[in-house]
């Protein structure tokens, strides 16, 4: 598998893991619609950087930790 897709499925499954928080906190009907609301937006970020990554258009990161060795995102 290419590095480029690769990454873009990383970032797609992390979306993915927001998406279901999302979904979870909305259920319970307690959560804070600011906890909603950011958890909306990760996930919408993690997707559109993948159809970036896919479309080879660079992604900016402002914030980037080290990795330990061997994990993902």
């Amino acid at each position: 598998m290419s590095a480029l897709l690769e990454e873009a499925k990383q970032l797609i499954t992390a979306g993915e893991r927001d998406r279901i928080s999302f979904q979870l906190l909305q259920q319970t009907g307690q959560a804070p619609h600011e906890t909603l609301g950011f958890l909306a937006q990760q996930a919408c970020d993690k997707f559109i950087k993948a159809m970036m990554v896919l479309s080879s258009i660079t992604v900016v990161r402002t914030r980037q930790l080290p990795r330990p060795e061997g994990r993902s995102l």
